[in-house]
């Protein structure tokens, strides 16, 4: 779970440096993910694909350790987008 957390307060790092905006970024429960998810009126398909993506995140072992940024690029058959610039392209 440690690594999960770091890697979305890292993006949310660069989505805040992409977007100029300031983002209040929090440790939820999973149940606590769901409420926002209905809360926020997010649709029930979405809020099974938000809370199946969480659960597969915060499983870990899911074999981004064995990847490196230069086998994706030639998996892309290109150079890896940063990720500040791909966020500015979002938001």
């Amino acid at each position: 779970m440690k690594d999960c957390l770091q890697v979305y307060f890292f993006i949310s790092f660069v989505a805040q440096r992409a977007g100029s905006k300031k983002l209040d970024v929090k440790v939820v429960t999973r149940e606590g993910f769901e409420t926002v998810y209905t809360e926020d009126e997010i649709s029930p398909l979405g809020r099974m694909l938000g809370t199946n993506y969480q659960d597969y995140a915060l499983a870990g072992n899911n074999g981004e350790d064995a990847l490196s940024p230069e086998e994706l690029e030639k998996v892309l058959g290109r150079e890896i987008t940063p990720l500040a610039d791909a966020l500015k392209e979002l938001i």
